[in-house]
This record gives structure tokens, sequence and C-alpha cells, in this order.
């Protein structure tokens, strides 16, 4: 579906048209796929894009509500953004695709086409939002004006930015990850983008992904879209515990292959999960769940000491302690021992 919006006045004096584009939509995703990423040939073969075609293709239209705003002067897009929502909740957010075409920057083009995803989204109700960028990036200036505040920072890795629209972060999270609610397992989907950025990028553990190299406040966001990867193989397993009522997620698990695995190792599978504290006695029957679905002999879990909830749920699935790293895991607040766990 292709909705015309109001036009924007630039700097320059010039009018941009603006599209609002939801997939599918076989023009407009050829186009969009061609701006954003065919003629960056340094996107084009990342996660990130593979994704964004599987977006706009439709795929996952029955999970996840995507939204694509385009700008475009005398009829050629020069600017793009984007969010994505669970389309079940319509709580939470993923925003970015955030696109300037070089020879049309600094006439105000990000900062029309940037407001407007933040303005719908928080007209559906929605609670908050999250971004990754670079911390020097200019958009985060963009960004800041709009609201987002400062949240994961690593050096050199980009940092995540949130806006909260009602209260403050703190009571955000709080009222999200209240416990006591009834929860079910159920697979993990491409909805499921805005709940795992949400959930990963929480400052809770030291070790938060090994095989994603996540640890500490790295930023979680596009990591997602390799998780999402590849679980679409038969022989994988990927899941999500979630309440039942709210549909939140507080915990999510997968199978991630071991390294080396096509000359030696396809019977050994690399467990990856975090659960909210709040849900720890849930953690075990997760684990479990995607165990059931992978077809992997032996199952090896990498977490940091420090992480006590994460340890008792690998020891409520039965996992035994085979090894230990000292001092493997590190930030310029803490460090932490790396344990082993297998189970076979």
């Amino acid at each position: 579906m292709v909705e015309d919006l109001p036009d924007a006045k630039l700097k320059d004096g010039s009018t941009m048209q603006v599209k609002r584009v939801v997939p599918p939509d076989d023009e407009w995703g050829e186009r969009l796929l061609h701006f954003m990423y065919v003629r960056r040939s340094d996107y084009t073969n990342c996660n990130w894009h593979h994704n964004c075609v599987r977006v706009l293709a439709g795929d996952y239209a029955d999970v996840s509500h995507d939204v694509f705003f385009s700008g475009l002067l005398d009829g050629e897009i020069v600017g793009t953004s984007w969010y994505g929502a669970p389309k079940d909740t319509l709580d939470v957010a993923t925003y970015g695709r955030i696109i300037t075409r070089e020879d049309h920057r600094r006439k105000g083009i990000a900062s029309a086409l940037c407001a407007l995803p933040v303005e719908e989204f928080k007209s559906l109700g929605g609670k908050a939002m999250y971004l990754g960028t670079g911390r020097t990036s200019p958009a985060r200036l963009i960004y800041e004006r709009l609201g987002f505040e400062h949240y994961n920072f690593i050096e050199g890795a980009g940092t995540i930015m949130r806006l909260v629209f009602s209260g403050d972060v703190e009571e955000f999270e709080a009222e999200y990850y209240q416990p006591g609610c009834r929860t079910t397992i159920r697979p993990l989907h491409g909805g499921d983008l805005a709940r795992a950025e949400v959930l990963f990028n929480l400052p809770l553990w030291a070790v938060k992904d090994s095989s994603q190299s996540v640890m500490y406040n790295t930023p979680f966001e596009g990591q997602f879209f390799d998780i999402l990867t590849h679980l679409e193989k038969p022989t994988e397993s990927g899941m999500a515990l979630v309440t039942e009522d709210a549909k939140r997620m507080m915990g999510m698990a997968y199978a991630a292959q071991a390294p080396g695995w096509q000359v030696g190792q396809t019977h050994v599978r690399y467990m990856e999960f975090l659960v909210h504290p709040n849900y720890t006695e849930y953690g075990g029957e997760l684990l479990l769940s995607v165990e059931e679905g992978s077809e992997a002999e032996i199952f090896v879990v990498r977490v940091a000491q420090a992480d006590e909830d994460k340890v008792a749920i690998i020891e409520q699935a039965g996992y035994q302690q085979v090894g230990r790293l000292p001092k493997a895991v590190r930030s310029e607040q803490a460090e932490s021992d790396i344990l082993i766990y297998q189970k076979m």
C-alpha cells in the first residue's frame, strides 16, 4: 500500500513529495531496495539488507508492522526512514533505515523524514522506540532533537538510543518487565525484532550472546537479523518466552552453530539465551524447548560467572560445568570468568 503524505518544504526552498509505503508493494519494494542497498554495495550482502528484502516482500506482514517513508524530488527517491513493531501489540518499535542521497544532503530531508515514524508510532499508542547508530553520526543530532537518548555505547561499535513516550525509562522498564504474568513459549519470528532489542540492551548481564559477541553494553539490533537468518534453516531452533496477556518478551533462546561446524562439529550447538531476572524460573523450560527442536547431540553454553541468574537457568536445565576461562570477559567497570557448561 502506498499513500501520499503532505509535501515537505526543504531548506533550499524546494518541495519534497513524501510517500508512506506499507509492504508488500512490488513497485515500491524494488525502488526502495535499489535506493537503500543496491546502490550501496557495502550494505548489499549483510543480513540487515536480506531481512529488508523479506520485509518489503511482505514475508513478515502477518507478525510485523513495517512502515517506510520515502522522500522524492523530481520523481527520484532522495531519502528514506522506517519503523517496525510487533503487529500484535504495537508497543515497542525499532526505528531506522535513515538514508539520504549524498548529493541532496543538508537540505533538511532527513529531519523531515525522521519525524514521521516517531509521530505515527506514538499516535498508535506505542510505548518506546529504539535505534542503532554511530555515536558520532551526524544523524544522532536529529535523533536527539526528537527526544532519543543514548543507552548503550561502545567506542567504535556504535550506540543504541531509545525514546520512551510517557514517563521515565525506569518506570517503562518496571512496567514492561513486571513479574507474575502467565507465560508461554513459542517460536521466534520476524515480528520479535523490537522485543529482542529491548531485552538485549538491558544492562543486566556480562555475556548476553557469546556467539554474536554481545557482551556487557555491546549494542544489539542488527544481530537479531543474523539470528533470524540462522533460524530459517530447517535444522535450527529458536524460541521466545512471552507473557500470555501483553505478549511481551521475557526471554529468548536459540541454538547457534559451533565454530568449524562444517568440518566435524555438525552435532554440536551453542545455546544462547537471555531471560529477564523476574522470569528466571521459566528459563530451564525455555532451553529444553530449543533442545527439542534441534537436531544437535551436544549443547554447550558459555556464561559469565557474574551472571548468576543465567547460571541458575543452565543448572535447572541439566547442564554440567566442564570448564572455566579465567577473566575472559571484561568491560571498563568489571570483569568475570566465563564458565563452560555442556549437556549431551
